[in-house]
């Protein structure tokens, strides 16, 4: 990873978010699963209690903040087969922390309340 990013920069978090969670199961990563948010639709099919889950992950105020959130929802994703798409996850955390939290927010809230056939 140290190739990739400065350790100890703004990127770290990101880096070690995506690549760890990414390097943890390969096979999840989906060029078709839509940002974030509709990864965590997805998941909430079976548990509808997510939404409070889903609240607190787009409240997030830092980058750093989301990181910890994201892992342990999409290791939750991850053991139910649902794809995850790798790409848009890392462009969305590199905007989160630079005046774009508000449009991150915003796409995913629309992708996890969004109409139900855009997603299923």
């Amino acid at each position: 990873m140290a190739q990739l990013c400065d350790l100890n920069g703004w990127q770290a978090p990101i880096y070690e978010t995506v690549v760890g969670l990414w390097a943890a199961d390969p096979d999840s990563h989906s060029e078709r699963a839509g940002n974030f948010g509709a990864s965590c639709r997805r998941l909430r099919i079976d548990h509808e209690s997510f939404d409070v889950r889903f609240r607190q992950l787009i409240d997030c105020n830092t980058r750093e903040e989301l990181c910890e959130k994201i892992v342990g929802i999409a290791l939750a994703m991850q053991a139910k087969g649902i794809g995850i798409n790798y790409d848009t996850l890392f462009d969305d955390l590199k905007f989160y922390g630079n005046g774009g939290v508000d449009r991150v927010r915003t796409n995913w809230a629309q992708a996890y309340w969004g109409e139900r056939s855009e997603i299923e």
